[in-house]
């Protein structure tokens, strides 16, 4: 590895001993804070060192980027979003969202190297040397062998991952469409959605698919059952990755949403937003741009107030840092 931590070194420009001492701390030096799911509970994000968060920004660069990826993997990907999800299944009428259980933790060193080797099978020309997996491992990986939640490359290395069940996934659709009718299918980081225009198709895929998971090794996941959840387009229960598609097929977002973000607005405009709230806010702008530009238009029109400003009053407009869009 000291040739390639040189290496590293010299195109990031950065200083070797700091990238050396990251990654021979790295199973120890990082930060590790929790954040509230929406089911209940709390998920453990951990964050690793800027040296460490560098060599992975590297490996993307130079080899996740070569690897790869199912196109139904529709999550951490070029172009990628929540609404290009939706729409993907906005002309369907029925629906059905399957969940892993524990998704990045599931997901293992062994796994990677196990994808990689079939890579190696279609491309002989591609290798890579025992360092380059050493440094693999101690930077992508904790030290059970497992992918962190709130790594950077850990959502790109699941894409890459879960090729050979997503392409095996798509191939049970595509074998049987007397039973599963003209139908859609993503997948969402952990989130499985198949949706039809064939009733009852959506039952028969949750079932068949199961069987798929169970059989399959690498990764080893499960399904979480309690969050197995069949949509109807016509009865207002078609939610895609938090939108709504609406019965003439357009995806929304939820009403529940947009009346807390108005309220929010509301007592913005009334100078009852607790100071503490406005980061919130202008994360909620922010999505709400990249989902639905018209309702944002609607909100910026009903009370006069857009990021810009926000962010001013948030920061200070001397120490406002730049804008990231919305």
């Amino acid at each position: 590895m000291p040739e390639l931590v040189e290496r590293i070194s010299a195109e990031l420009n950065v200083p070797e001993d700091g990238l050396r001492s990251a990654l021979e701390q790295a199973f120890t030096r990082y930060k590790k804070f929790s954040i509230p799911k929406r089911s209940g509970g709390k998920r453990t994000i951990i964050q690793p060192s800027a040296e460490i968060k560098l060599i992975q920004q590297w490996l993307s660069r130079h080899l996740f980027v070569l690897l790869p990826v199912n196109p139904i993997a529709s999550a951490y990907t070029l172009g990628s979003s929540i609404l290009r999800n939706a729409a993907v299944h906005a002309n369907s009428l029925y629906g059905v969202r399957v969940d892993f259980s524990d998704f990045f933790n599931s997901i293992s060193f062994e796994d990677l190297k196990l994808y990689v080797t079939s890579v190696w099978a279609a491309n002989p020309t591609f290798l890579i040397s025992d360092d380059l997996w050493h440094l693999i491992r101690r930077a992508c990986f904790d030290r059970a062998g497992f992918l962190p939640v709130g790594y950077p490359t850990s959502p790109t290395i699941s894409n890459m991952v879960m090729h050979s069940l997503d392409s095996r996934t798509v191939a049970l659709v595509n074998s049987a469409p007397e039973t599963f009718g003209k139908c859609a299918l993503t997948r969402y980081a952990d989130d499985v959605i198949f949706s039809t225009n064939k009733r009852g198709a959506c039952l028969q895929f949750v079932r068949m698919f199961s069987e798929l998971v169970a059989e399959h090794n690498s990764p080893c996941l499960r399904i979480n059952d309690s969050k197995t959840k069949y949509m109807s387009r016509a009865g207002g229960s078609m939610f895609v990755t938090g939108l709504r598609i609406r019965a003439d097929g357009y995806p929304t977002l939820h009403r529940a949403y947009k009346d807390h973000v108005r309220l929010m607005l509301s007592l913005l405009n009334k100078d009852r937003l607790p100071m503490s709230e406005f980061a919130s806010l202008i994360g909620h702008l922010s999505y709400i741009s990249s989902v639905d530009g018209a309702f944002l238009t609607k909100l910026a029109f009903k009370y006069s107030i857009d990021t810009v400003s926000l962010r001013a009053k948030l920061y200070g407009a001397d120490q406002m840092p730049a804008a990231s869009g919305g």
